[in-house]
């Protein structure tokens, strides 16, 4: 007998319908046909796979780009907190804090020190007067204003401390009281910023390779070689052409020779208050018949005009 049961062969889930295990002819199925008399050529598969790598590179362009402007407007952030706590601390102490001072009977400031004691001298560091203690980035994350995002320096011995690869205060306003015989001009009494003209002109702090800069820094031609004996001298503009003359440490070379923002720029904060981004090669300095010149941001402020 026939059997007519519309199932048969019992499955996990119960029993199959027989139409299951019937062979369908090709033409019941019409849109296989084309798909597999047709196919695809390889000239088809090649420019397929070219949209897909093309798009594809737009997308890590676009995300690149976006996080760079990300970066740039949470460094301007960065900085403009700084100016405001240099400017409170000026308003309250008659001057600027020292880029850096020796306080050898005061102990280490607030979190320890950062110095590379192999280089240079230990002491309290502008931030410090600040009320900033030393981040330990090794031990907790890196979420302090001192710190710039975009900072790309990987050596693990620059990259926690944040002395390296990220702002530094104009030492020609923020005079040090560290003995380096090559820097002297640059030994003193901080400046006060209601004696000074231009302030809107002249840089008080900047993405920098360390946390104290001046002009020689900038120029291909300081009054006195520059080389990597202390760390001071190793500071930069990041992205600026001379930068590929110096002598600089290993882990700072991709900081200073591609730059750290969008199209090798950099923030520039103004003893006004205000924050500006500019191109590297604008805080170049150049050697001139009598002395230095540069145009725009000024390093070295006018003479003060008040006690």
């Amino acid at each position: 007998m026939e059997n007519t049961t519309p199932y048969s062969k019992s499955g996990r889930f119960g029993p199959y319908p027989r139409c299951f295990f019937k062979a369908r002819p090709l033409k019941a199925w019409p849109f296989l046909v084309g798909l597999l008399a047709g196919g695809f050529t390889l000239v088809e598969l090649v420019v397929a796979i070219s949209i897909i790598v093309l798009l594809m590179a737009l997308s890590v362009s676009s995300f690149r780009l976006v996080r760079g402007q990300a970066q740039v407007t949470v460094c301007q952030s960065n900085l403009r907190q700084l100016l405001t706590e240099l400017a409170t601390y000026e308003s309250t102490n008659g001057r600027l804090p020292y880029s850096k001072i020796v306080y050898p009977r005061l102990g280490p400031p607030p979190g320890g020190y950062t110095d590379n004691a192999a280089l240079d001298s230990l002491g309290w560091w502008w931030f410090h007067d600040l009320g900033h203690s030393t981040p330990r980035p090794h031990i907790n994350p890196i979420t302090s204003i001192l710190y710039c995002p975009s900072n790309p320096i990987s050596d693990r011995s620059l990259k926690y401390n944040c002395l390296f690869g990220n702002y530094g205060v104009n030492w020609s306003l923020c005079k040090g009281s560290d003995l380096v015989p090559l820097f002297k001009d640059f030994r003193g009494p901080p400046l006060r910023l209601s004696n000074l003209s231009q302030t809107s002109k002249l840089l008080l702090i900047v993405d920098s390779g360390y946390a104290q800069i001046n002009w020689w820094h900038a120029t291909a031609d300081p009054p006195c070689p520059l080389g990597k004996n202390r760390s001071c001298e190793t500071a930069y503009v990041p992205g600026l052409g001379i930068n590929h003359g110096r002598d600089l440490l290993s882990g700072q070379k991709e900081d200073a020779l591609e730059g750290r923002h969008l199209k090798k720029t950099v923030n520039v904060g103004y003893a006004d208050g205000h924050v500006d981004r500019e191109k590297a090669e604008a805080l170049g300095v150049t050697k001139i018949e009598g002395g230095y010149a540069n145009l725009h941001p000024l390093w070295v402020p006018k003479p003060p005009s008040g006690p």
